[in-house]
């Protein structure tokens, strides 16, 4: 049996979306070639093919569980994939948010993943409506849906949908998820003047345009399976003291793990030098309560 049908075991629902959120406006590079850092991710000699199963799989590998390609095509391929689901008893009729939904007009041809349950009905019919979040599709409706040039969230009816693929999640921790608490309580104007100070400006404790560019940056860069530029990278070079090349090389990667565990001692997430679901959450969230303030 196929690994796909327990790829996320390692991500919890919850986990998984908000990363496939925080890709939503990613395009390919140059647009119309289908290269995308999910192939790089994943499976490096592909990159510049279609890519909408790519960028679920690189979304899995944010919760741990390396890619294998048990049948050529392997997990990138979209029939295979609900080849798989069929075998594994993971083949469904009906959605649940955080399925993996099968589409294409006549074939199944593209896959995203559930967001949103607008409306259950029946396969076929305009009955079944579903807010998406898929890689490889257009903004709108025109334009190819399976071979796009970028990440977007779409509503797709059962005319489109072919079946979902309700893959094994990690269980979720309810405590963990809770509310944050209010920043008052939960962060300091001095942890803003913190994290000023790892980002290498002036620490006013105030959150404006300069540590607004300068955290995301680094966000962009430190996140496991997160686009980021070249611009970016050289930002974060002069942040961590290596040579600014626009490179991510070996010397750039082991000075942001370090400063990463720096980041989640403000986040007040565990140290492990990895950006991974987590810290991306409680970023979030710091970056809500204090940009502007």
């Amino acid at each position: 049996m196929a690994a796909v049908a327990e790829v996320l075991r390692h991500l919890t629902k919850q986990e998984f979306l908000f990363w496939a959120a925080s890709q939503i406006g990613t395009t390919e590079n140059p647009r119309g070639s289908n290269k995308v850092p999910y192939w790089l991710n994943t499976k490096r000699e592909w990159n510049g093919n279609a890519w909408c199963a790519a960028f679920l799989q690189s979304g899995a590998i944010v919760g741990g569980k390396n890619m294998t390609d048990d049948f050529g095509w392997g997990p990138f391929y979209v029939p295979q994939i609900a080849a798989d689901a069929l075998e594994a008893g993971q083949w469904h009729t009906s959605p649940k948010v955080g399925d993996w939904v099968i589409m294409g007009k006549t074939k199944k041809s593209h896959i995203g993943v559930v967001e949103k349950v607008i409306r259950a009905g029946a396969l076929g019919s305009t009955d079944l409506i579903v807010q998406t979040i898929e890689g490889n599709t257009s903004p709108t409706n025109a334009g190819s849906q399976n071979n796009g040039d970028g990440v977007y969230r779409k509503k797709r009816t059962g005319k489109f949908v072919r079946g979902f693929f309700r893959p094994n999640y990690a269980a979720q921790d309810n405590t963990a998820m809770a509310p944050p608490a209010p920043a008052t309580t939960r962060w300091k104007r001095d942890d803003v003047k913190v994290m000023q100070r790892l980002l290498e400006i002036d620490d006013d404790g105030h959150w404006g345009p300069d540590t607004d560019v300068r955290s995301s940056a680094f966000r962009a860069v430190a996140a496991a399976s997160v686009q980021h530029s070249v611009a970016q990278i050289r930002i974060v070079q002069a942040i961590v003291d290596v040579p600014v090349d626009g490179s991510f090389g070996p010397g750039t990667r082991a000075a942001v793990r370090i400063a990463v565990d720096d980041f989640q001692r403000i986040l007040m997430v565990s140290q492990d030098g990895n950006w991974g679901p987590g810290t991306d959450r409680a970023y979030v969230a710091f970056h809500k309560e204090w940009r502007g303030q």
